[in-house]
């Protein structure tokens, strides 16, 4: 029987199982589950207070509810502790690092996630930093204007942010057990991580 897979787009993996099996990772199901199938919802951003309100709201309409929030872990009997972490870095090979640190910046902001304003904060005073810095602005966002002052444009590709021995890593917030890919990365390339995050990191 095929799993499905509620994400972006709908995906349907081959699982030995003999339930009808649905999991939703930052969507919610319309529907009661019906008789004699399994619904499994992930939570995964920390945007997604809405996505919270609503697994308070019906717990009928799922089996298990896999997430890092301690507010649900705490009061959901639903709820199972689970990290959905990923790395952005395939097949790097670390070089000789640089004596130096990066970070990469968006254009987006948020009022509910900090970590944006302080990212931001940290590109306005980039000038105070004494040692060699390598910072980016995502290639993801159209900046107006060429490259402010010609500052690095990130590409397509994060390898280049770990060509330095040290990393500036900002989450999107502080939240106890919330900890991204912008962390993991640091690991996957020995880099050493200048964090901002989880602040019970240390726990993992």
């Amino acid at each position: 029987m095929k799993v499905k897979f509620y994400y972006n787009h709908p995906l349907n993996i081959d699982i030995t199982t003999d339930k009808d099996v649905a999991v939703y990772i930052d969507r919610f199901p319309v529907k009661v589950i019906p008789g004699g199938s399994i619904r499994i919802i992930i939570l995964e951003e920390a945007c997604r207070d809405d996505l919270v309100l609503l697994a308070n709201k019906y717990p009928s309409k799922y089996t298990y509810l896999l997430t890092y929030r301690d507010s649900l872990l705490e009061t959901n009997n639903k709820a199972r502790f689970f990290h959905c972490i990923n790395t952005w870095v395939k097949g790097y090979v670390s070089p000789w690092k640089r004596f130096s640190v990066s970070t990469v910046v968006g254009g987006k902001r948020m009022a509910n996630m900090e970590g944006y304003a302080v990212r931001h904060e940290l590109w306005r005073n980039r000038g105070r930093i004494e040692v060699v810095r390598h910072f980016y602005l995502s290639g993801h966002y159209k900046w107006k204007g060429a490259n402010y002052d010609n500052e690095l444009v990130l590409g397509d590709s994060k390898t280049p942010l770990f060509d330095s021995q040290y990393h500036i890593a900002i989450e999107n917030t502080s939240m106890n057990n919330y900890f991204t890919e912008k962390l993991i990365d640091c690991f996957q390339t020995l880099t050493v991580p200048i964090y901002y995050g989880a602040e019970n990191i240390g726990e993992f």
